[in-house]
């Protein structure tokens, strides 16, 4: 008997670490698709502004499908929507100008979201 109950507080462990992980993974993809709505809406203002109507609508396209993603893996966290409209707020706040000052970081930020979808 006491095998089993160990075998099933293991069971119950293993399952525990698997919801931790998949609940980092979640903040880790919500925490990237912040910084890629923004990136895209950065790139979709750039495109605008030099009249590339084209590109500019790809980009605006692009946005509205991260900001979706951002509200999916919100939602997987357990956030509510004024949380989630807050973190993004803060994410403009942080990622933007960093991204309009430093085209190195704009790169390296639009590579990153490329590779992951979001770009």
């Amino acid at each position: 008997m006491r095998k089993i109950g160990l075998f099933i507080g293991a069971l119950v462990s293993l399952s525990a670490g698997a919801t931790n992980a998949s609940q980092q993974d979640a903040r880790r993809e919500y925490d990237i698709a912040r910084r890629c709505y923004v990136a895209n809406g950065e790139v979709y203002s750039a495109f605008k502004r030099n009249g590339d109507v084209a590109n500019a609508q790809l980009f605006e396209n692009k946005s509205k499908n991260v900001f979706g993603l951002v509200y999916f893996y919100g939602d997987i966290l357990h956030l509510d929507r004024e949380q989630i409209a807050a973190d993004l707020k803060a994410a403009a706040n942080a990622e933007l100008p960093k991204l309009m000052q430093d085209s190195g970081y704009l790169t390296s930020t639009a590579k990153d979201c490329k590779s992951r979808g979001m770009m």
